[in-house]
């Protein structure tokens, strides 16, 4: 069998590898050829590959409107795989036909994801900050950016991160947590016209948060930057946005310095973070090993694969 992902060289991609392996030695008979995509078109190539029918038999596919968007070429997985099984899964729904596993699943997922913030205790202490006391809304934000300014210290870099998505800034990490605002019933009044996207209270969001920018609290080259994990890692920056795929990297690299926030984008503090089942893998519609693909998705929701996701620095999607 193939497998393509997007991962490139991410804790995502060393789980793969490692799953890969598991897999192959509990099922010696069958192989699985793992190739790495660019993830600028990776989706792109998929759309491509589904219509001559030339693509892989497992693809990494992202959750909620991209797995409904592709669903064309994914086969639904309920005919292999208990359902009882996959709704172990955090965040199934949210991989599945109408957002219902009860109506055929498409993804399961690798991982739960959650987008937050890392920042150097180190490099707060040195402002007079108090690491121990995270700012909770943008009041505090930007007191805290005024006193990493005036101590010589870049309070923000951001650039393309650590996920291979593709070449430029990605600004959905900061955008989910702005929305917050609004309660989820209230989101849906976006879709449905009954708010406007221009609504005062989004506008302000914005407003506020460009201003990062224009006020200095961030690197100015934050559309090409390309080296904001490494800047972040250096000690070149005091804050930057990622998520729990760079828990590993950024704890290998940098010890009991790094710590984690809530980005605190909102008025008044919030009480949660974003967690999703961000990603995943796929059986294409067209594959012709479709029962070994089955296999190692079903190995994939395991209990047995759990431990080798969360080694590689995830956090595993499954309940318990």
């Amino acid at each position: 069998m193939t497998l393509w992902h997007n991962y490139g060289t991410e804790a995502n991609a060393v789980a793969t590898e490692n799953l890969v392996k598991a897999f192959e030695a509990k099922y010696p008979e069958i192989k699985i050829e793992i190739v790495s995509q660019p993830a600028d078109n990776y989706f792109d190539l998929l759309q491509a590959a589904a219509i001559s029918k030339t693509g892989p038999d497992l693809a990494t596919q992202w959750t909620g409107l991209f797995d409904l968007k592709y669903k064309d070429y994914l086969e639904p997985l309920n005919s292999y795989i208990p359902v009882g099984e996959l709704k172990k899964l955090k965040g199934i729904d949210y991989s599945s036909l109408n957002f219902n596993p009860d109506d055929g699943v498409l993804v399961v997922p690798l991982e739960v994801q959650f987008y937050n913030g890392f920042f150097n205790r180190d490099l707060f202490t040195e402002a007079g900050l108090d690491p121990d006391t995270f700012p909770t809304n943008w009041d505090e934000l930007f007191d805290a950016c005024d006193k990493l300014k005036a101590a010589g210290i870049t309070p923000f870099v951001y650039g393309t991160g650590g996920q291979a998505l593709g070449g430029g800034f990605y600004p959905w990490y900061d955008i989910s947590y702005l929305m917050m605002i609004y309660s989820p019933d209230d989101w849906k009044k976006l879709y449905t016209g009954e708010t406007s996207w221009t609504d005062p209270a989004i506008q302000d969001q914005i407003s506020k948060w460009t201003s990062l920018f224009s006020d200095g609290c961030t690197n100015q080259d934050v559309l090409t930057n390309q080296d904001s994990i490494a800047q972040f890692i250096a000690g070149e920056a005091a804050m930057t946005m990622e998520g729990t795929w760079a828990i590993a990297q950024f704890e290998e690299e940098m010890g009991d310095k790094v710590d984690v926030f809530v980005p605190p984008f909102t008025p008044e503090a919030i009480k949660g973070v974003v967690e999703y089942g961000g990603d995943g893998f796929s059986m294409t519609t067209y594959s012709e090993h479709k029962a070994e693909a089955a296999a190692f998705l079903a190995f994939l929701a395991s209990d047995e694969a759990q431990p080798i996701v969360a080694e590689a620095g995830l956090i595993p999607a499954k309940e318990g």
